[in-house]
This record gives structure tokens, C-alpha cells and sequence, in this order.
């Protein structure tokens, strides 16, 4: 059987949790006694799709993660952790980027 071709017109980018994240995860599992199974300290990313840019223009896809960088911040916390009651209640770019 043969199956049509299909194209995304799709641009990907991966958040890798770095050490802030990473102490920050490790504090809540603690006080939840632990079972946070998903902690990794090589930095298990997430992938996320944006419109396609061109690889030359990096700025332009830099400029679209940063207007949705509290949709994204917040996915990736949901992704390791499904209580949002649990997650950082200040959050900011700043904190994103770090």
C-alpha cells in the first residue's frame, strides 16, 4: 500500500531543563517523598513545534518562542509535573531562560 506525502512546514526546538529546574524538581519531590521517576540530570528536553523559519533566521524563531514562552514554560512543567498548584508561582522569562 502506498501512502501519500505529506509535508509539515514545521520548525522544532527543544527545552532542556537546566540546573535551576532540575533543584527546583528535586525539592518537590522530596517534600512529595519522592516518585518523581521522570528526574534526569542530563537534561531530558522537550520537543516543540513552531512555524517553519529558515535556519538563517534564527532571530525570527528566537522572537516567536519568546512571545509564547509562558504557554511553553508552562507545558514543560506539565509534562514532569501534573499539579500546576506545585509549580513556581512567580514565573517569568527570566526564570524560562534559566
Amino acid at each position: 500500500m502506498s501512502y501519500p506525502q505529506r509535508t509539515i512546514n514545521r520548525s522544532a526546538f527543544i527545552v532542556r531543563p537546566k540546573q535551576p529546574f532540575l533543584y527546583w524538581l528535586s525539592t518537590v519531590e522530596k517534600a512529595l517523598g519522592g516518585g518523581l521517576s521522570k528526574i534526569d540530570q542530563n537534561g531530558e528536553g522537550a520537543a516543540f513545534l513552531i512555524p517553519d523559519v529558515d535556519i538563517i533566521d534564527a532571530k525570527e524563531a528566537g522572537r516567536f518562542i519568546e512571545s509564547k514562552w509562558r504557554e511553553i514554560f508552562e507545558q514543560f512543567l506539565f509534562d514532569w509535573l501534573i499539579d500546576d498548584t506545585l509549580w513556581p508561582k512567580k514565573r517569568t522569562l527570566k526564570m524560562f531562560r534559566e
